[in-house]
């Protein structure tokens, strides 16, 4: 038995994704003012939530105009959003890739602060 979609709910949509939006963008402009030596691109966050901003403001009006045009060009443009959907998913695995790869060397710069607990 398959469950056939008549319609997507655009308002959730709509409105979850305007908040994400502002608060990756939020997140970015809080980045780009922190005065470090370190550039933005070399930060695993700067590539997650790049992904987040392309894939959703790529597909925003795709999902927000659903319920507005014909089903058969819906399904024509929903494929557009494979792309943005890849992309997301390059832009994420490029962030891991980062954080695995940063790791190490965060742990070798920092300095073992264990207390020393000798209650004898």
């Amino acid at each position: 038995m398959t469950v056939e979609i008549k319609t997507i709910d655009t308002i959730p949509i709509g409105i979850e994704t305007i908040i994400i939006l502002t608060f990756s963008f939020y997140f970015l402009y809080e980045r780009m003012n922190e005065p470090t030596t370190d550039l933005i691109y070399n930060d695993y966050r700067f590539w997650i939530v790049l992904g987040m901003i392309i894939y959703l403001a790529g597909s925003f009006f795709i999902y927000i105009f659903s319920d507005q045009v014909d089903r058969n060009l819906f399904n024509k443009y929903l494929s557009l959003t494979y792309i943005f959907y890849a992309l997301k998913n390059i832009l994420f695995t490029l962030g891991i890739l980062i954080y695995v790869r940063s790791e190490p060397i965060k742990q070798r710069n920092k300095k073992e602060t264990l207390p020393f607990l000798d209650i004898n």
